[in-house]
């Protein structure tokens, strides 16, 4: 009989070939990374867009408020009255400018296009002529826009770039009928103001973001307009134009910039309110670095990887030979026992096969263990050969240390052990064995006691058949991550599956939908508790709808509802959609399937919006109210006077306003008031303080932060212009003090030093009926002057009823 001999040829391509894997796989990373760069280019940027299209509409709509409150500064006023009084006018836009922290100048001209007044400039020159100017242009027409966005301009008088949000004035002094142009107020924004808020919203030093109109013209640019400075346009030729020109949302896409010609990624996305777009770009060569980065990285390890194998494949190649040379001595051994084995063989082969046969028939393996020595013998091939452990004859101490997992060794020894013992009789287990080519299967073993010492009952011999049940196990397992990731995804969403069958009454919710209504999971719901869990107003339009969508021929239903969840009584809003099967032959229906949607949050959310409504209104209708009043009691015989006047008292309602916006209008403290109001004349990092406070920590409702405040300034007012703070040497004294018992707030206010009193005031002023009107008639409190020859003395007590926060730890103390 001739020798067989081992063949190297397909260990040495298998060892090539793992050899080469780790260069397949850092190839295959390689391009897996290219993807993902792009994908990552492309995430940032639709980020970087978004944020930039918000930026640009908090930009733009501060300057149309900017526009809006020019034209509110010249109503009423001719065009002759706004040359008359430039310098006085030209004060106020300045001011108001400086108010908009983001609008740096504005402009107004008249209906031939000449300027009138500027923010930035005194005198104008009335020379300059902007009539040829969009903003001018566009609002001159018959049906004007309400407001402009112009394209990017070189100014004439100052030689700044700029672009413009303009709008026509109205309500003017011109005596123009309604509807007619009458000249034109515009804000102008720099393009360099822009682009460096711009630039803070970079993902990466060579993005681009630019500012554009929908037209295609570029309004501002991170990397700017070019080496000359000049306004540029997108081409005609570039989708990105045709898609803003349609009106889109947002997109994204890959394109060489028809400005400067760079292959790119680009997003845009429109800004709500306005015919602009903001697009973020990443050249295609920055793509590639950051590509490039991690490419190197994949390839250096997969380089290494493989020389690492090579080195092993050697050794492997060497153990090989040595191998093959034990082989061949030990087939000439094979050899002379094969012979005296063939007879044997031969007469079980014919018995075998009939066995093998069945145990194939339903995929089954058999085997019997001598529980005496150990030994087992196997029929079948439910475990994978093992090279070092024959698997037909084999000692099952070799087959738990080689073949079963080590999780699993120790529960299978013990059972085995128990069987042996003869403490049971028979079993079933389910255990991992090993694979030659690594990883591992699942087999199911059931074995008993099958032969006993008659004398002793030591057991002798146990039997079984096992099976290979990994498909079995792996969609088991595949089946319970889907179920984990569909119970996850639901919980996530706060969505319940839920099945009703029609023709049984019987209804079946998923885990996730006993938890979104409150209910025990151990407990099947029924149609009438689930009826009862409704809100009793609800329920009739829920049983209404469902009525007609079964009865009707309807193919789905959907409603939302309140329940009363049974644990704790929580009140719920419930969103449920379902669609019903029908039978396709008869058309009766069989059962609904749906999900269930907790909509709660967004109730509550709707309802807190319509409160924050109707508090908005109420607070301006109350500030209006009091501005009404200040206006009505401030004297009209000189206009200048009159309109300083005005203006410091509103001046003071708004920064009482401020205090109460920076505590979401829970009150005001009586120190912060008198900081705000007197705040020149306290104690500060140099120079003597011209006046002082002291009094406790105490809150005040709004309307008494109102009144307090416009107080105050009354009172400072008339200091300043008559009394202590008149003079260098005159001081001012607040105090103030709780007097819990009698329920009352004292505020006393006392000049010292100012010019000499020699009488008590005749004439009862204006600032004093404004002072009456705060605080006899708003609060209900009194007041009480003196005049001694130092200086006015004023006492206001308020009742704490009226005044006081509530938890104003002062107010507490004193209690």
């Amino acid at each position: 009989m001739a020798r067989a001999r081992i063949s190297s040829a397909p260990l040495s391509a298998l060892l090539a070939a793992v050899v080469a894997l780790p260069l397949a796989l850092a190839g295959l990373a390689a391009w897996s990374s290219w993807t993902d760069a792009w994908r990552e280019a492309e995430g940032e940027m639709i980020r970087a867009a978004d944020a930039s299209a918000e930026y640009a509409r908090r930009v733009l709509d501060s300057h149309r408020v900017a526009a809006d409150r020019v034209n509110d500064l010249l109503r009423d006023l001719s065009d002759d009255e706004i040359r008359e009084r430039e310098a006085e006018l030209h004060a106020r836009l300045q001011r108001l400018i400086a108010e908009e922290q983001l609008v740096q100048t504005a402009y107004v001209g008249d209906r031939e296009g000449r300027l009138l007044l500027s923010a930035s400039l005194y005198p104008v020159p009335r020379e300059v002529d902007v009539a040829d100017r969009e903003y001018h242009s566009l609002l001159a027409v018959e049906e004007p826009p309400p407001v402009v966005l112009t394209r990017v301009y070189r100014g004439r008088i100052e030689g700044n770039t700029f672009f413009a949000v303009a709008r026509r004035r109205t309500r003017t002094g011109n005596g123009m009928p309604p509807g007619q142009f009458d000249g034109q107020a515009n804000v102008s924004v720099f393009p360099d103001d822009v682009a460096a808020g711009l630039r803070r919203l970079r993902a990466g030093e060579a993005d681009v973001i630019s500012l554009l109109r929908a037209d295609g013209e570029v309004l501002a640019r991170t990397a700017g307009f070019g080496p000359k400075g000049r306004p540029i346009r997108v081409g005609p030729e570039s989708p990105m134009l045709a898609a803003m020109a349609a009106g889109e949302e947002r997109a994204i896409s890959r394109l060489r910039s028809t400005v400067d010609g760079v292959e790119q990624v680009v997003a845009y996305r429109r800004v709500e309110g306005w015919p602009a777009y903001a697009a973020s770009a990443r050249p295609r060569a920055a793509v590639v670095e950051h590509w490039r980065r991690a490419a190197v990285v994949q390839g250096a390890l997969g380089l290494a990887a493989a020389l690492l194998l090579a080195v092993l494949a050697l050794l492997v190649r060497r153990g090989q030979r040595r191998l093959a040379e034990a082989n061949a001595r030990l087939e000439g051994r094979v050899e002379e026992r094969t012979a005296a084995l063939s007879q044997a063989l031969a007469e079980l082969r014919a018995h075998d096969q009939h066995l093998r046969l069945a145990l194939e028939a339903v995929q089954l393996g058999s085997f019997e263990v001598d529980a005496r020595t150990g030994i087992a013998t196997r029929t079948g091939r439910t475990v994978p050969d093992q090279p070092n452990l024959p698997l037909q004859h084999f000692k099952v101490a070799d087959y738990l240390a080689q073949v079963v997992h080590l999780e699993d060794v120790d529960r299978v020894r013990a059972t085995y052990e128990a069987a042996v013992a003869g403490r049971i009789e028979s079993y079933r287990i389910e255990y991992r064995v090993r694979r030659p080519e690594g990883g591992w299967n699942w087999t199911e073993s059931y074995a008993g006691v099958v032969e006993r010492d008659p004398a002793s009952g030591e057991v002798l011999r146990i039997a079984g058949v096992a099976r290979d049940v990994t498909e079995r196990k792996a969609a088991e397992a595949a089946l319970a991550s889907s179920e984990e990731r569909l119970r996850l995804a639901q919980e996530a969403g706060g969505i319940g599956c839920w099945e009703w069958d029609v023709a049984m009454g019987t209804l079946h919710w998923s885990e996730s939908c006993h938890r979104l209504h409150g209910t025990d999971p151990a407990v099947p719901p029924g149609y009438a508790a689930w009826l009862a869990l409704i809100h009793p107003e609800d329920r009739p339009e829920v049983e209404a709808a469902l009525e007609a969508t079964l009865l009707g021929g309807g193919e789905s239903w959907e409603t939302e509802f309140r329940i009363i969840r049974p644990g704790d009584g929580a009140l719920r809003w419930i969103a449920s959609r379902g669609r019903v099967v029908r039978d396709p032959r008869t058309g009766q229906t069989l059962r609904m399937i749906g999900i269930a949607l907790d909509l709660t949050e967004r109730k509550l959310a709707e309802e807190r919006m319509l409160l924050l409504a109707r508090e908005v209104d109420h607070r301006a209708k109350n500030a209006l109210a009091v501005v009404q009043a200040a206006v009505r009691l401030t004297p009209k015989d000189d206009p200048v006077a009159y309109g300083q006047a005005v203006e410091g008292r509103v001046r003071a309602l708004a920064q009482a306003h401020s205090l109460l916006a920076e505590s979401a209008w829970a009150g005001a403290s009586v120190r912060d008031l008198v900081r705000v109001e007197l705040g020149a004349f306290l104690p500060s990092g140099g120079g003597a303080a011209r006046a002082t406070a002291s009094g406790p920590d105490l809150m005040l409702v709004p309307p008494a932060a109102q009144a307090l405040s416009m107080t105050l300034h009354e009172l400072g007012t008339n200091a300043a212009k008559y009394g202590a703070l008149s003079t260098a040497a005159g001081q001012v004294v607040i105090t103030w003090r709780i007097e819990a018992e009698a329920g009352l707030l004292r505020l006393r206010w006392e000049e010292r030093g100012g010019p000499v009193v020699p009488r008590v005031p005749e004439r009862r002023g204006f600032g004093s009926r404004v002072i009456e009107a705060m605080v006899l008639r708003q609060l209900g409190g009194t007041i009480r002057r003196d005049w001694p020859a130092s200086g006015l003395v004023c006492e206001i007590t308020i009742p704490l009823s009226r005044a006081a926060a509530g938890g104003t730890p002062a107010l507490q103390a004193a209690q």
